[in-house]
């Protein structure tokens, strides 16, 4: 018997192929706890046709539901440097001044990875085939994103008659409910907002604890495995120009971490995991707990996560306590070294003493099991200025602590009524004026502030990424965040993975000693096992029908 099946994949980097998302295991698990069958297809976006062989195969009489998550399903234009913009949620679609927002580009950004309407309107109708009456749900960050282009384009027809509802905002209880109306004949109350023909139901409540991701068997989880492990939500912080939650956050308990991840250990043999969670360091008494839990396991775990370095600094011992229970990657949002831009998002630190704690994660990280610290700046902050942008670059070239550094242009989220107690829209777009912006425009997407517009700091960013690309020691882009579990999850160890990412794959060549047939090979002996895990994948997963 199985009620529902759930659709989870990262669009974002295939090379090597991802680890799992989150999102869709948390609907499952969610699904499961309500007493629902639920089982789930990873990297599906990987399958053509036999994406509804495999679908036909888990299904039974009993199938109702298919739930989509779509958080990273990214069309090919919003993945890897030249995107459109990495962001998934309401900043996700803009384009410069300079470019003509055409039909092209809304349809590939409104359908995501189906990228047109042809393609969408069939791709969807092909589900109610396979599963006649099922009720289809999309939901994830990029939903924001739809309703954005909805309101504002002429382009849509009804490419997405075949689906049912998308759902705004956390999914858990929503899905619940769907399935509740479903397989129990209930009458549910959604907060229901129609959107040129398109239902969507809003969840403007949050759930008070995190819950826990509850594998099954049948996800043939693979012996090395990282998997995604989400203990937070939201962030204590508020800086300025962030979209998401902010000055609130929930953590997962000590019992219900531990219980997990002792689960996940005697099932699998689990031990590295990719932290969501928005920042992994806004709290002393959570990182407490966390590696109080993470301590008190009989077997030891590698993570990858989220950070900032504030805590850092008022905290001097907080990076040894994660070094000690296996944080080895680590995203670091610096944002700025222009400490009047830093002071007006409130990221009021000062850059000489981020770069002293940049410095001091590298040397303690060197004499532990090693570290891949990578830096997230943001060009065009308010108060920013192109020399100061210059002064950061000239730090980044001549420096060799840096792993990698991630580059993106200051964006903005355009207000709707229609994702009003859904999204917590940044401080900038709610009152640009503020933060001393003079010009403003949403189509096409244009900004200008006291000391700089977005033109300045698009060349700036192909600036840097020209100076950076033969860097002897820095990676320039940021796909590490996806990459370093994914190669993890092959079966490296820490340091073979730091050198595989030090190979940079596509651009670059002097990280590491090696001629351009040896990168060759080791970019083609990354796909190949890549493709084999996932055939085995796929096989595992048919194989489950009989359980």
């Amino acid at each position: 018997m199985t009620h529902a099946i759930v659709l989870n994949d990262v669009a974002y980097y295939k090379h090597p192929t991802p680890t799992r998302a989150a999102g869709g295991h948390v609907i499952a698990s969610a699904l499961r706890d309500s007493g629902y069958e639920c089982k789930i297809i990873d990297w599906f976006t990987f399958l053509d046709e036999e994406l509804f062989d495999t679908i036909k195969s888990l299904a039974t009489d009993d199938t109702k539901l298919l739930a989509i998550s779509a958080t990273f399903l990214a069309p090919k234009e919003s993945t890897g440097y030249n995107a459109l913009s990495e962001a998934t949620g309401l900043g996700a679609f803009r384009l410069p001044v300079s470019k003509k927002i055409d039909e092209a580009v809304f349809e590939k950004n409104l359908y995501m990875w189906l990228e047109t309407e042809e393609r969408c309107k069939e791709w969807f109708g092909r589900l109610k085939e396979v599963l006649p009456g099922v009720t289809i749900v999309l939901g994830g960050a990029r939903i924001s994103r739809v309703v954005s282009l909805l309101e504002k384009t002429n382009y849509y027809l009804d490419a997405y008659k075949d689906v049912d509802y998308f759902v705004l905002g956390e999914g858990e209880r929503i899905i619940t409910q769907i399935a509740d109306s479903i397989f129990k004949d209930t009458k549910p109350v959604f907060n229901i907002r129609e959107i040129r023909g398109c239902t969507f139901l809003a969840e403007l409540t949050q759930t008070a604890n995190i819950p826990r991701i509850y594998h099954t068997k049948d996800a043939c989880i693979s012996p090395n495995e990282w998997l995604p492990l989400e203990i937070s939500r939201g962030c204590r912080f508020n800086c300025a120009f962030c979209n998401y939650e902010k000055n609130v956050y929930r953590k997962k308990d000590k019992k219900t971490l531990v219980d997990e991840l002792t689960r996940n250990y005697e099932l699998f043999g689990t031990q590295g995991y990719n932290l969501t969670a928005d920042c992994l360091t806004d709290s002393k008494q959570y990182v407490d707990i966390f590696c109080d839990a993470l301590s008190s396991l009989y077997f030891s775990v590698d993570f990858s996560a989220y950070a900032r370095v504030d805590l850092l600094w008022k905290y001097g011992d907080m990076f040894d306590q994660l070094l000690e229970v296996g944080f080895k990657a680590g995203w670091f949002g610096v944002e700025t070294f222009n400490h009047d831009a830093g002071k007006a998002v409130r990221k009021g630190l000062h850059p000489d003493k981020v770069k002293e704690i940049l410095k001091n994660i590298r040397y303690k990280a060197d004499k532990h099991e090693g570290f891949w610290l990578l830096t997230c700046l943001i060009f065009g902050l308010p108060k920013e200025t192109i020399q100061s942008l210059e002064d950061t670059l000239q730090w980044y070239f001549n420096q060799k602590i840096i792993d990698e550094v991630s580059v993106s242009v200051l964006d903005f989220a355009e207000f709707s009524e229609n994702l009003e107690g859904i999204t917590d829209y940044s401080d900038i777009s709610n009152d640009p004026k503020k933060f001393g912006f003079t010009k403003l425009s949403f189509s096409p997407f244009f900004w200008e502030h006291g000391t700089m517009n977005i033109t300045q700091a698009t060349e700036l960013k192909d600036k840097f990424r020209d100076l950076m690309t033969d860097h002897s020691y820095t990676r320039f882009g940021g796909g590490a965040t996806f990459e370093y579990p994914a190669i993890r999850s092959l079966g490296f160890t820490h340091k073979q993975t730091t050198q595989l990412l030090k190979n940079k794959f596509v651009v670059g060549k002097n990280l590491i000693n090696i001629d351009k047939k040896k990168k060759k090979r080791a970019n083609e002996a990354l796909l190949d096992m890549s493709e084999k895990r996932l055939q085995t994948y796929y096989e595992n997963l048919l194989a489950t029908t009989n359980l």
